[in-house]
């Protein structure tokens, strides 16, 4: 019997191990059921790539039913300012819908500059990922995709044993005030 090929990690794993190093992707897709997490883990991302104080320079945020492929690549290619890095996010768009606007994705993706970290996250419309096309090939290389799942009784009792010993815990250890 062959040995067996480890598992690919998670894009969940991966997003923690990128903001733990404190070098995020260029390219992420959340989705998922789980909103809590996701928009905890995309204001621990923001806080990684955007510089205090510059956010409103520095963050580009579209809805998806308005963008246009023009006016996505303009805010991807626009500089930081007074910063290393600037964060585009747009909310629920179909990055497959027709073949002119895969084209210019696969452009834009395929050639992102170093200062942008790219975030698509689907929070009204499903997440369509088609990894059989060249689009969805590309973002996988390229990218981070981040499924965000319902969290499992266990997951959400560790959870909470952590915020309360965080909580607590800081509680108990400072002596009361005479």
């Amino acid at each position: 019997m062959p040995p067996r090929k480890p598992a690919a990690p998670s894009g969940l794993s991966q997003l923690k191990s990128d903001l733990k190093q404190g070098m995020p992707a260029g390219l992420y897709i959340f989705y998922g059921p789980e909103d809590y997490l996701r928009d905890y883990y995309l204001e621990q991302l923001k806080g990684k790539v955007l510089a205090e104080g510059m956010e409103s320079f520095n963050l580009h945020v579209f809805q998806g039913k308005d963008l246009t492929l023009q006016e996505l690549t303009q805010a991807a290619e626009a500089m930081p300012m007074m910063s290393e890095r600037s964060m585009v996010l747009v909310y629920d768009w179909d990055l497959f819908k027709n073949e002119e606007r895969r084209n210019g994705l696969m452009a834009l993706i395929d050639d992102l500059p170093e200062y942008l970290c790219l975030v698509f996250l689907y929070d009204t419309m499903e997440w369509k990922g088609n990894a059989n096309t060249k689009l969805g090939k590309l973002i996988k290389a390229k990218g981070r995709i981040v499924e965000f799942r319902q969290q499992e009784q266990s997951d959400l009792n560790d959870w909470l044993r952590r915020r309360l010993k965080q909580t607590w815990g800081k509680a108990l250890a400072t002596p009361p005030a005479q």
